[in-house]
């Protein structure tokens, strides 16, 4: 079983530096904001729900070796 590989092809750090990205540019200005704010607290949620999916994962395969 090769270990890491499922982990590997969505990396964490690129989520938060999008979710980044994007809340600063939503607070640069009150229009780009009130556009922006959704995108950026979805791609948040989206990390937040990847990690806890690969968290789970990793507690099976714990688990089972």
């Amino acid at each position: 079983m090769r270990s890491g590989t499922a982990s590997n092809s969505t990396s964490p750090i690129a989520s938060v530096t999008v979710y980044e990205v994007l809340a600063a540019a939503g607070s640069a200005s009150d229009g780009a904001g009130a556009l922006l704010h959704p995108v950026a607290t979805s791609a948040r949620a989206m990390t937040d729900e990847a990690a806890a999916r690969r968290e789970r994962v990793r507690e099976v395969l714990f688990t089972v070796t």
